[in-house]
Formats: C-alpha cells, sequence, structure tokens
C-alpha cells in the first residue's frame, strides 16, 4: 500500500516510527497498532507498518491515509536475512527512528548495526502465557487416539512437568529479548513486576522495562438505557477463551433471571461444541462473526467473560466505555487491573469458580441500582484509556529514548 508520506512545515520528511507484525490488520495488537500510529500523525511522526500478510480489506478506510504499510518479501522477519535487509532498506529510506514488535527478530543486532533505529519490544499479551497455552494444547491431545496419548504420556508430559523445557525455553527467549532491545514495553505494572521477578533481572535490565497500556476508542454518545441482554463478544476457542463455562454458568441461573437473554458474538473452533452445550435453553442465541459489535455494545448490559487467560482484553474496555457491566475470571493481572475493585469498575470473580460465576451474575441482573451505579462508575473508568493519554506515554518514552543516547 503506497501512501503520500507526511512533510514537516520546511518540506522535510517527518521522522518515522515503524510497527512490525506478522499480519495486519486481524486482532487487538493491530488495533492498538492503528491508534498508535494515527496519534502519532498528528504529533509530528510519520507512521509505517511492516508485514508479512496485509488484510487490505479490512483496513479501515479512515485509517487508510494515517500510515503506510509495505509487505515484506519472504514474510519471515523473525528468521528471514532477506526480510531483515529488506527492513534496513525501508529504514534508511523512510527515516526510520524507531522500530517496534510484538515478536524478537534473530537479525536485530544486524539491523541495528545497519541503521542505528531504536528498538522497542512490546508485549502485548499476558507475560509467560505462551508456556501456558503450549500446555493447554498438549492436554487436549492426550484425549484423542492411542498414538496421542502415548505421545502425551512418554513425550510430552515429561518435558513439560519433570523437565520444565517450555518454561526454561520461554524464559531464555524473554531474557534475551530484553538484553537486546532498548525498551521493553508492558501493558500494566503487573506484568512488568511478574517480568522482573520471575527472570530475576538486575537494574540495568530492569530499567528498560516500561510500561504503556492500550487506549480505548471513545463512545461520542453512550446509550445508557439498555435491554435484558447479556453478550459474549470474541473468539470462540478452547484453551484460551472457555466459553463453555459460561455456557454452564447460563444453565445453572437462567431460570433465576426471567427476561434475560444470552447473545454469543463470535466465531471458531468450538462453536458447534458450544452449540450442542446450549442446546433446548431458549435464552441463548449464537450470532456468529460481526463486522459492526457496537449495536450489540448499545442494547446489553452485562459483558461475560470466563476465559482462562486473558492479558488485558479489549471487550472489557470497550464494554467499559459503552456503559457495559464487565464481569470475568480474575484470571491475570491485566483483568485484574482493569476491573478492581470489584462491584466498581466490573465484577471479578476467582478462576474457574463457577459456582461463584453464578452467583456473582445472578446477583447483577436482578439488581437494577447496582447496575445503574455500575455503569456511571465504567464510563468513567474508561477515561483512563483514552488516546490523549496513552499516546503522550509513547511520545515521552520517544523522547526519553532519543535523550538517552539509545
Amino acid at each position: 500500500m503506497k501512501n503520500t508520506e507526511p512533510q514537516n512545515t520546511s518540506g522535510g520528511r517527518l521522522p518515522g516510527v515503524a510497527f512490525i507484525h506478522d499480519e495486519f490488520p486481524c486482532g487487538g495488537a493491530e488495533r492498538a497498532t492503528m491508534d498508535i500510529l494515527e496519534y502519532l500523525s498528528r504529533n509530528g511522526y510519520s507512521g509505517h507498518v511492516l508485514t508479512c500478510t496485509f488484510h487490505e480489506n479490512l483496513l479501515p478506510s479512515e485509517k487508510k491515509h494515517k500510515f503506510r504499510v509495505e509487505v515484506l518479501p519472504e514474510r519471515n522477519p523473525r528468521r528471514s536475512r532477506k526480510d531483515a535487509d529488506a527492513i534496513i532498506a525501508y529504514i534508511k529510506e523512510h527515516d526510520i527512528r524507531f522500530i517496534i514488535t510484538l515478536s524478537f527478530l534473530r537479525h536485530i543486532d544486524y539491523i541495528r548495526d545497519q541503521t542505528g533505529v531504536i528498538y522497542i519490544y512490546t508485549i502485548h499479551g499476558e507475560p509467560f502465557c505462551e508456556r501456558f497455552i503450549v500446555e493447554e494444547s498438549y492436554k487436549r491431545k492426550r484425549k484423542g487416539t492411542i498414538c496421542s496419548k502415548l505421545k502425551w504420556y512418554l513425550f510430552l508430559y515429561p518435558k513439560i512437568y519433570w523437565f520444565h523445557y517450555y518454561k526454561k525455553k520461554f524464559i531464555r527467549l524473554y531474557k534475551e529479548t530484553i538484553r537486546k532491545s532498548d525498551c521493553y514495553v508492558t501493558l500494566c505494572e503487573e506484568y512488568r513486576q511478574e517480568i522482573i521477578d520471575k527472570l530475576g533481572l538486575q537494574l540495568e535490565l530492569r530499567s528498560k522495562l516500561k510500561v504503556i497500556g492500550n487506549s480505548e476508542r471513545p463512545v461520542e454518545v453512550v446509550k445508557k438505557e439498555k435491554k435484558k441482554q447479556v453478550i459474549y463478544v470474541g473468539r470462540l476457542s478452547f484453551s484460551d477463551k472457555r466459553v463453555d463455562r459460561l455456557i454452564e454458568v447460563w444453565k445453572k441461573i437462567c431460570g433465576r433471571v426471567p427476561g434475560w437473554e444470552l447473545l454469543i458474538i463470535g466465531d471458531g473452533e468450538e462453536r458447534q461444541n458450544l452449540e450442542q452445550a446450549a442446546a433446548g435453553m431458549a435464552n441463548v442465541r449464537f450470532v456468529g462473526a460481526v463486522s459492526n459489535v457496537q449495536p450489540y455494545y448499545d442494547d446489553a448490559a452485562v459483558l461475560c467473560l470466563t476465559s482462562a487467560s486473558e492479558s488485558w482484553g479489549f471487550v472489557l474496555t470497550e464494554a467499559q466505555s459503552n456503559g457495559v457491566i464487565p464481569v470475568a475470571f480474575d484470571c491475570s493481572a491485566g483483568v485484574h487491573h482493569l476491573l478492581a475493585p470489584s462491584g466498581t469498575n466490573g465484577i471479578l470473580v476467582s478462576p474457574g469458580d463457577i459456582e461463584g460465576y453464578a452467583r456473582e451474575l445472578t446477583a447483577l441482573l436482578n439488581d437494577d441500582e447496582k447496575r445503574r451505579r455500575m455503569q456511571l462508575s465504567v464510563i468513567e473508568k474508561a477515561q483512563e484509556y483514552s488516546m490523549e493519554k496513552v499516546g503522550r506515554k509513547w511520545l515521552d518514552l520517544f523522547s526519553e529514548l532519543q535523550a538517552s543516547g539509545c
């Protein structure tokens, strides 16, 4: 995608900031990138995205002239020397001062030696969640054929639980990434501290860790009169989202919350299993994937997440900004950061406690006054994620890194 590159008032080229993504756009991380680049374009920088796969049809029309998108030749920036050379050429051609990645680049030393670019690594998820995802994926495989069960007990189980192979692997990668970056950005202070503690970082490396959360787009007019609707928004996947737990909760409470319905918005490999689990329940609807979720936020009173793993959860901040009360398992420091204190900015339930979740949700749906009070609180909470506040943190970080001589 070739856009006209922004110029400064003296006619020269603006300093550039480039994000590197495997796919663009496709999810929450890419949405965050677009919002940051749009803000930077208003504050003295040109924005760029280097990607392996560009889904141009998914790029909102209003974003198309806010930044440039370039597809890398071999589409493997983590490992490809040819892609590293393409990144170097692009940095030099477009005066890129900062590159920001969400995955580690093997050739980052080579790129920095050739360009002098400042390298920022941003961890968009929960620290060390990779190990959790790997383990959950392998756990499911043990339930398959005889061959997969033998593979689990003879090979995978010992690697995970006896030799801690994956834990050691990811810790090595985290340490290498921090050493080779000029700055390492986490989503909240709790995640920063977790990395410091688990890696035992000394002061020199610890000082590289900074905190910048995700922004949330403002809602111009929040619809406060809501229907008796509870929604789930997101992928229908098993290892992390665990929507099966929400179906289980709803079965327990649907007879105690008259007039309420549950809408499942999204799609994924678990949809058929979830539909079978919800068979016969008249007040559950599977909406599928939608291009515009705003009408559902306008109508819904409550949003439910029953995830086993959730790093930040854009749907939580989207819900808050729309006056929709989020209820979630307290499964990560990121979720806790967004919804605490429970009962004010949302409702937090002990991880995996189905009975507790059912009690809290039943009480909320049957208490009109509590919902009205919490609705005002969550709308106010969402103001903390404004792009002005988050964008200013990025500008301050750029200034700090340049002043330090990185």
